[in-house]
């Protein structure tokens, strides 16, 4: 059974005429992972090795995820700062997996 986490909203929203505390997501498969690739690869700038972000994979991610009805219209009600929240339970889900032996 896939491992879930739950982002507490700091600002919570409306859907549906139910008010929305927080949101659930799954942990990405290797499905997801095939499907959507890394969130973050490493890129060659300025002499060194640094993160790099990849936003279509987060997107995936989270569409792929996202535990509630809604998805993306859900999304679009969502504080930034519980975007940031969201995203940052996504890498954690991959930080998890790296660092599992």
């Amino acid at each position: 059974m896939a491992r879930t986490v739950t982002v507490t909203l700091s600002a919570p929203v409306l859907w549906h005429d139910q008010q929305v505390t927080d949101v659930r997501l799954r942990e990405p498969t290797a499905a997801d992972y095939f499907a959507h690739g890394d969130p973050v690869t490493m890129v060659y700038t300025a002499g060194a090795m640094v993160p790099s972000e990849d936003g279509a994979a987060l997107r995936g991610y989270v569409g792929a995820c996202l535990d509630h009805e809604g998805g993306d219209a859900l999304l679009r009600l969502i504080s930034l700062r519980d975007g940031i929240a969201i995203k940052r339970a996504i890498l954690d889900f991959f930080e998890g997996a790296r660092g599992a032996p």
